[in-house]
């Protein structure tokens, strides 16, 4: 009887074929529009998980799709090209938020987000802007002399094929892993009634933990604790077996726990951290722009590539404090 091929290999290995021409692509091409039709067409089929995860993210599109729109839309709205914008990626820590490059088999940040300068690392776990205003103070500093500077922030979370929300298989691993496992930590912490929390406090809120404490503050005091309401209400502990493969109480509770540390972070940096940032570096000087977007990093299992899932795209006024939405006009060419 022949054996049956294993699947996760083939996928991997199909891959990393294509992450190989992709970047054979970008060495022998100079100009950012062939590097632009390069990864578009490296970018994978996979219909069915597309339809999986659009159940959970009607508006998700391949995280490759997203890199390529973010190029061209910024090029064609202020003439800037990917190579003078230097960006800065609030995303989470986690090893499969790690870009994609030769021979790696393991990180999940699409090819085409490479483009552009940087990435500046501006996240720490779940994605939230943890280096602040003098992280983004420093990160700003890069800018070209004629360039932009543009800045995502993308908490993540797991999609697996068969569509357990919160949840991804990685890389060498049988069993399915709680995606942000950092938020998983913070949303079981406050769906259990959990105290408010205090740092430092006792573990995970101790003296070396204030990125978990933020995390879990965030999610308590969210919406003035109807996010706490909800995330108490649809408790639903999960078991990693097959009496129990997907537990919509713990799905519900983790696409909760991002949106709002989603939101929280956006709330952090547009409002607090740009501004300050921005004014201690270039005083009067208002003529530098900056781009910010605001979306969700969607995790798959290993083989696959990821998903993000846009919620704004908008332009910095640096003399006002305030932003241009171009959110509509973004999303319509994804």
């Amino acid at each position: 009887m022949p054996s049956v091929p294993n699947t996760t290999d083939l996928q991997r290995a199909q891959r990393l074929a294509s992450d190989r021409l992709s970047i054979s692509n970008f060495t022998k091409q100079s100009s950012p529009q062939a590097v632009i039709r390069a990864t578009t067409a490296a970018q994978p089929i996979q219909p069915a998980y597309t339809t999986t995860v659009q159940l959970t993210y009607p508006n998700a599109v391949l995280a490759e799709r997203f890199g390529n729109r973010c190029a061209t839309f910024i090029q064609t709205l202020c003439a800037y090209a990917p190579s003078n914008v230097v960006t800065a990626a609030c995303i989470c820590s986690d090893d499969k938020n790690a870009s994609i490059f030769p021979g790696n088999t393991f990180g999940q940040y699409p090819e085409s987000l490479q483009q552009f300068s940087g990435p500046f690392f501006a996240g720490g776990i779940g994605g939230y802007p943890f280096t602040g205003i003098v992280g983004t103070f420093a990160w700003s500093s890069h800018i070209t002399d004629t360039g932009a500077l543009f800045y995502y922030i993308q908490p993540h979370i797991g999609i697996t094929a068969d569509g357990q929300v919160g949840f991804m298989m990685r890389q060498g691993q049988a069993s399915r892993s709680a995606t942000c496992g950092a938020l998983n930590v913070a949303q079981q912490y406050v769906a259990t009634g959990g105290a408010e929390p205090t740092f430092p406090g006792a573990f995970p809120f101790g003296e070396f933990d204030f990125q978990q404490y933020t995390l879990t503050k965030n999610l308590y005091d969210a919406a003035g604790g109807d996010v706490r309401d909800a995330l108490i209400s649809n408790y639903d502990e999960y078991e990693d077996d097959a009496s129990d493969p997907n537990p919509l109480g713990y799905g519900v509770r983790m696409k909760m726990a991002t949106d709002a540390t989603r939101d929280a972070a956006a709330a952090a940096f547009k409002s607090n951290i740009l501004p300050a940032a921005y004014s201690a570096l270039f005083g009067g000087d208002n003529s530098r722009d900056v781009f910010v977007s605001v979306g969700t990093f969607i995790n798959v299992d290993d083989g696959f590539k990821a998903y993000i899932d846009t919620t704004s795209f908008e332009r910095y006024n640096p003399a006002s404090q305030t932003y241009t939405n171009y959110t509509s006009q973004f999303n319509a060419g994804l």
